[in-house]
């Protein structure tokens, strides 16, 4: 017998459901208000993500059906995983079909991406951009649309023998998007966790490979958790690099102003511009608090997940919007960025957790077995 899910968690998923529909509404009505689009190119574009939408959607159908005959109890952190990817795959595609793409995409995004790739790379970044360009209307629908595709599966696919074949193919996108979209999650100077490091792609490339691979409850959390670790330390050692300018005055508002004057809800504006005004003073102290902020949450996941997943929920808030500005606006966003990848993530494990505790499950170095399961 299936458990009913609690109210809570139905309003929590409605609530959450309700403002992703209100915020893409809003920034696709505001695509057709800002741009002077040629719409003979859109209409092409719209024709070629019908057809595939369609298609990919009857796929996903089937492959329901055939997943219903086949349950599959897997742990918490596996299902919010799955969850968690679905939603933002589903979420980057519907922001892929954004109407500027179909002509705006490559010159402005893709190209300029490609071009930042290091040297051994750029011998695969031209065959992109001449294929991209050739038809970028129906190369931009199959983007689109199998990001869709992901997300539709992830969601509604529940058991592991057709989760995985989904997940691989999360993997291979992940990892392209992440080379080729964002240019290894653009390294050099000034790369920061602030402004996206390492890449929301690479973040969903684990998240696939934590679907794919056939682990034990406790070793799907240590890999979510030591590669957080891993982050959180990493990005504070660049965060305290001369190199990358955050000591310098007014360097963490140069990061966070410019967002205000992007198209949004003047809400959001007002705030972004507020949160700059108080970061351009004390930037020495401002970077020092961010720093030892992100050392003592690397620590915290090896030493106490619990308490780090938690604490790493309000960081990645705060990250989110005074560093990326929610990543979804300004025209050409594609993902929201890993400000949100990381408090989702964050909140996933600190939810299992949770779980595990009120289930009397202790210890994170062996496998264990979550009684009832």
């Amino acid at each position: 017998m299936s458990e009913e899910k609690p109210l809570g968690r139905i309003l929590a998923a409605a609530a959450i459901s309700l403002i992703a529909v209100l915020t893409l509404s809003y920034i696709f009505l505001s695509d057709f208000k800002e741009y002077n689009m040629p719409y003979s190119i859109v209409y092409r574009f719209y024709l070629y993500t019908a057809i595939l939408l369609i298609s990919s959607t009857l796929l996903v159908l089937i492959l329901r059906l055939n997943d219903r005959r086949h349950p599959s109890v897997e742990s918490n952190l596996w299902n919010y995983i799955r969850i968690v990817l679905g939603s933002l795959w589903l979420f980057d595609g519907i922001l892929q079909i954004q109407p500027e793409m179909s002509f705006g995409f490559a010159p402005f995004i893709l190209i300029p991406a490609l071009n930042a790739l290091p040297a051994p790379f750029q011998l695969f970044a031209h065959p992109i951009i001449v294929l991209w360009t050739i038809n970028a209307g129906l190369v931009d629908a199959l983007s689109a649309v199998l990001q869709i595709f992901l997300g539709m599966a992830f969601l509604l696919l529940k058991s592991r023998r057709y989760v995985r074949p989904i997940a691989a193919i999360s993997f291979v996108w992940s990892i392209a998007i992440w080379i080729f979209g964002e240019s290894l999650g653009s390294p050099g100077l000034g790369m920061s966790i602030l402004t996206g490091f390492p890449g929301a792609a690479l973040l969903y490339a684990i998240s696939s490979l934590v679907l794919f691979a056939n682990l034990s409850k406790v070793r799907e959390l240590n890999i979510i958790r030591f590669t957080f670790a891993a982050l959180f330390i990493i990005s504070s050692f660049l965060q305290t690099l001369p190199a990358n300018g955050y000591w310098e005055p007014g360097s963490l508002a140069a990061v966070t102003g410019p967002y205000s004057f992007i198209y949004q809800p003047n809400l959001l504006s007002y705030l972004i511009f507020n949160a700059a005004e108080i970061l351009s003073h004390y930037n020495f102290a401002w970077n020092l608090l961010l720093t030892l902020a992100l050392l003592l949450l690397g620590v915290a996941w090896i030493i106490k997940p619990r308490i780090a997943s938690f604490a790493s929920i309000f960081l990645a808030a705060i990250i989110w919007f005074m560093g990326q500005d929610f990543g979804i606006f300004g025209g050409y966003g594609t993902d929201p960025n890993t400000g949100l990848v990381l408090l989702l993530m964050s909140a996933s494990v600190y939810l299992t957790l949770r779980s595990w505790k009120e289930r009397n499950i202790k210890g994170l170095a062996a496998p264990v077995k979550v009684p009832g399961q």
